[in-house]
């Protein structure tokens, strides 16, 4: 197990890029590979074709931002386009169309919250806080004044079960994300 990890860490780490950028690079491929993983639990547990969607188009997103980062190493910009593209346009949508506040989607909104706190610095971080802020005000806000916007195709076993899910899912890559965290740091001091 050890030198899988090794091997995983010498692909992302690179000293020319900062902690911020490795996390990042690591984030955007578990993120790909954690929504193509939502997307067929959903396609099973839905009725229908029309949930998946946001979710495969998330996928291919983030692999997008992770293979663009690799190519022309332009870190910061991809970052703040995965946290704008995430929080401000994937998970709006998929709010409305999968049950709004009695669903999973508010413990998914915790997680990409989060990641931003990992991801972005400084202006970057500043854009991507108000404008995430204004998002899932917005979210809220439909939610609360305007539920009829909100799609509710949902059985109350249905949406328990998402929610138990996208908890257990958000809690794990929590977990996972700052366990490579400490990995990178770790890493790093060793290399020094």
């Amino acid at each position: 197990m050890n030198k899988l990890k090794d091997r995983v860490i010498k692909m992302f780490l690179r000293k020319d890029n900062s902690m911020q950028s490795q996390l990042f690079l690591f984030m955007s491929l578990l993120g790909a590979i954690a929504m193509l993983l939502g997307s067929v639990y959903t396609f099973f547990m839905e009725d229908g074709f029309n949930n998946v969607v946001p979710l495969l188009l998330g996928a291919f997103f983030m692999g997008g931002l992770f293979w663009t980062c690799r190519k022309f190493k332009n870190y910061e910009m991809c970052e703040l386009i995965l946290v704008l593209g995430i929080n401000c346009i994937l998970l709006p949508i998929t709010f409305v169309r999968s049950g709004g506040l009695e669903s999973g989607m508010p413990s998914w909104m915790i997680l990409c919250f989060i990641g931003m706190f990992f991801l972005l610095r400084g202006k970057f971080f500043f854009i991507g806080s108000i404008c995430t802020g204004i998002a899932y005000g917005v979210c809220v806000c439909l939610a609360i004044f305007y539920p009829e916007c909100i799609k509710h195709t949902h059985s109350k076993e249905t949406v328990y079960i998402n929610i138990v899910v996208s908890v257990a899912i958000t809690i794990l890559l929590i977990c996972v994300f700052m366990y490579i965290q400490i990995s990178l740091y770790e890493y790093q001091r060793k290399e020094n």
